[in-house]
């Protein structure tokens, strides 16, 4: 565990953009499921929803 956050001490700059990226993939892996099922659930209140 020391020598982990000695490591990430050591090497700011890389350490930093490892967990900015996987901050960022963690994001975009949470909202694309939303968007998507936003836009499948987009005008279901139809009653001829499937001919739209």
């Amino acid at each position: 565990m020391l020598v982990k956050g000695l490591i990430i001490l050591k090497n700011k700059l890389y350490s930093f953009l490892n967990i900015v990226g996987l901050a960022i993939g963690i994001a975009c892996c949470t909202l694309i499921p939303l968007y998507v099922q936003d836009e499948m659930s987009f005008d279901r209140f139809h009653d001829n929803a499937d001919r739209i």
